[in-house]
């Protein structure tokens, strides 16, 4: 279920790829999410599993998510970290288009949200011990987030605190991709990746593999493409 085989146990070393994505394509996403009544984090998800599955030709593999973790209205008013990690399968993707692509990713995601625990519980007994001990890090290898556009200062009263340009310092998998939505239509994609596991030449490849995928599915999303061969 793994896409890389690694055997490396030192301590996770972070490195750090950027890349931006040209205007007109940012506004092409925002066109595609309206028609499709979908959000900006659905169809790069979609891609990202798709270009997971290009490059190291995959056919199922487990990709995890970072949200909020804030679902009871009780945490709204609380200020601290609440990390909720849904884990995904993704399968079946060999030959497909953007477009059920997005409906795919939709459906599964309304089933990771709504059943989490279940889903888990089910990968524990189908793979035995691993998952006991680190949990989400023994099930994916790859995450991805969508940060939200907000101000660069935020304040919370009368404390001020400054937006982070990186999703962390460490990174907790092999690749954390994140895509930031910034004031102007403009979008950041990061690759924050384990340089103990993966090497700058792999992150890059990566990297512009993802960044091309967001052009060329978002301008001919009927298109299927053979992601496997």
């Amino acid at each position: 279920m793994h896409l890389i085989e690694v055997n490396n146990q030192d301590k996770p070393e972070s490195m750090i790829e950027e890349s931006t994505i040209p205007k007109d394509i940012s506004e092409l996403l925002n066109k595609f999410c309206h028609q499709k009544n979908t959000t900006p984090f659905i169809v790069l998800f979609s891609i990202f599993q798709l270009t997971l599955a290009s490059i190291y030709q995959k056919e199922n593999f487990f990709v995890g998510i970072s949200d909020s973790g804030r679902d009871h209205p009780d945490t709204e008013s609380m200020l601290g970290l609440f990390i909720h990690n849904p884990i995904f399968k993704v399968s079946g993707v060999s030959r497909i288009s953007l477009n059920d692509m997005v409906k795919k990713v939709q459906e599964d995601y309304s089933d990771v949200i709504k059943y989490p625990m279940p889903s888990l519980s089910k990968i524990i007994k189908t793979l035995g011990g691993i998952g006991r001990r680190n949990g989400f890090n023994d099930f994916c290898q790859a995450c991805f987030i969508m940060q939200p556009n907000y101000n660069d200062e935020l304040f919370f009263g009368d404390a001020k605190m400054e937006k982070l340009n990186i999703v962390s310092n460490e990174v907790r998998l092999i690749y954390e991709m994140s895509c930031w939505q910034g004031k102007s239509n403009e979008l950041t994609v990061m690759l924050n990746y384990d340089k103990t596991k993966s090497t700058s030449h792999e992150a890059k490849k990566l990297l512009a593999t993802y960044v091309l995928n967001i052009q060329k599915l978002l301008v001919n999303p009927d298109s299927t493409t053979v992601w496997i061969k």
